[in-house]
């Protein structure tokens, strides 16, 4: 085998080794917060998306508007609901598949940042900015 199949071979090693690593701590925050009551700003998107259910629109019971925060996720969260009940594990699922969109993203964002930088530092700056991801407190308590 020469030596760019072998490194092409240990990049996906390591590509598949981050993504992996993500996904297990994103399950494992999952599945520790499922059991746990929504937090404020689950119970208020999915008060949201509950009322998007019954009115259509992003509207409270007495017909006034929220307009709080722009309402593509109460849509989105509201379909989900639509299409498999209304529980609150959806919502953390949901989460759980925005997290690992936006890992995938921050690792393709520092890899086409540092496409000029050799390969071993920009696995480093991946792991890095992945690691950083994955340990803020937000995305954890969720």
């Amino acid at each position: 085998m020469n030596s760019e199949v072998l490194t092409r071979r240990w990049n996906l090693f390591w590509a598949a080794a981050a993504a992996a690593a993500v996904a297990v701590v994103s399950v494992l925050a999952i599945t520790a917060a499922i059991g746990k009551p929504l937090t404020l700003d689950e119970t208020d998107i999915t008060i949201r998306a509950h009322y998007i259910l019954i009115k259509g629109a992003q509207t409270f019971l007495d017909g006034t508007h929220y307009i709080a925060h722009p309402p593509m996720i109460e849509y989105v969260v509201a379909l989900i609901f639509r299409l498999f009940g209304e529980h609150d594990y959806l919502l953390r699922i949901f989460g759980l598949f925005i997290s690992a969109a936006v890992a995938i993203l921050v690792a393709l964002l520092v890899r086409q940042i540092l496409a000029d930088a050799p390969r071993a530092a920009r696995r480093a700056a991946i792991g890095v900015a992945l690691l950083l991801y994955m340990s803020n407190p937000l995305l954890l308590q969720h």
